[in-house]
């Protein structure tokens, strides 16, 4: 996100509060880019992939696979030494 100074003094409490969830805010003035607004470091990975965009937080709710489940009548083993011959 970029935001310019004059914006930033209007709403630097909005920004802040991005800042602390982990959004960086790039500020610009005239246009040209002069500093980053970030959380503080010392973050982990995780953290800086949310901040960064690279990775996306949970809702809380498990994905479900649509993978069906099968009961196993025989080994592993069983299944070898069928397909042996044995």
């Amino acid at each position: 996100m970029e935001v310019g100074i004059r914006e930033l003094k209007r709403r630097l409490s909005e920004y802040v509060e991005q800042a602390a969830r982990g959004e960086l805010i790039q500020v610009t003035n005239r246009g040209k880019p002069t500093a980053v607004l970030g959380p503080l470091p010392g973050r982990g990975r995780l953290e800086q992939g949310i901040a960064e965009g690279w990775i996306r937080p949970g809702d809380g709710k498990v994905a479900r696979t649509g993978r069906r489940r099968y009961r196993v009548r025989r080994t592993v083993a069983e299944l070898m030494a069928e397909d042996r011959g044995d």
